[in-house]
């Protein structure tokens, strides 16, 4: 399933809850269903509320905490930082429980879906060595919290990346993940994972944007977007 929060357009400020299934918003009370929306009547908000940490993994499976206060959501819009602004693509495990050195077995239970993640950061700074001041940015979620039978087959969590800037495709790629199990275990070695946290799996392989099609950093005015078919495409506009 595709779970969503958001807004109707003719209601704004009161935040909904739905499943987003074939164009349409099946709205619910958290056990029925209470309304159906078609698309033009909503806007999407990150589809879980503040989490209490952000942590992000590399490829050797360790981790470093980001700030988890300043995300985004959907279509939302990004005041560019100064510098010079690129981004990373990551899906994210969005957590539904609380507790510490975990087991694999009982980290698998504690995925409550998986989310669209698009971190921006500061290349000039991270060139620099300022490894937090770089990332200590706005990062977006979205659209869709998908939940884990949608998307892991068996062993298996594939799924096929499309990153665009400006409409156009910069990059298409095929992954497949890291077990994200393995990082649950990992973060509640030290310190206990909570319900609602974001565990954002290595980055997926994608050119910089001055390798790319763009040939140059990212600006106010540009719209990125990345996603796959099953978690949705995640779409930030920077002003």
């Amino acid at each position: 399933m595709q779970l969503c929060r958001f807004e109707l357009r003719d209601n704004p400020g009161q935040v909904r809850s739905g499943i987003f299934h074939e164009g349409r918003v099946y709205e619910t009370d958290g056990q029925n269903a209470i309304g159906v929306h078609d698309l033009g009547r909503v806007d999407f908000l990150p589809p879980v509320s503040l989490p209490p940490t952000l942590r992000v993994f590399d490829r050797n499976g360790e981790f470093a905490y980001r700030n988890s206060a300043v995300f985004l959501g959907p279509l939302a819009e990004l005041d560019v930082p100064a510098g010079d602004v690129d981004f990373e693509v990551r899906v994210a495990a969005v957590l539904k429980d609380s507790g510490g050195r975990l087991t694999s077995e009982e980290a698998t239970d504690f995925i409550l879906g998986y989310v669209m993640f698009i971190g921006f950061f500061a290349d000039d700074q991270l060139r620099s060595g300022a490894q937090t001041a770089a990332f200590d940015v706005p990062f977006a979620i979205g659209p869709f919290l998908t939940t884990p039978d949608s998307v892991v087959v068996g062993e298996q969590f594939v799924t096929k990346l499309a990153v665009k800037i400006n409409g156009e495709v910069m990059h298409e790629s095929e992954h497949s993940h890291s077990k994200f199990e393995e990082m649950i275990v990992r973060a509640s070695r030290s310190n206990e994972v909570r319900a609602a946290d974001l565990i954002a799996g290595p980055t997926l392989m994608k050119p910089p944007v001055l390798e790319s099609k763009l040939g140059r950093y990212l600006r106010p005015g540009d719209t990125v977007q990345a996603g796959t078919e099953s978690l949705g495409m995640l779409t930030i506009k920077l002003v």
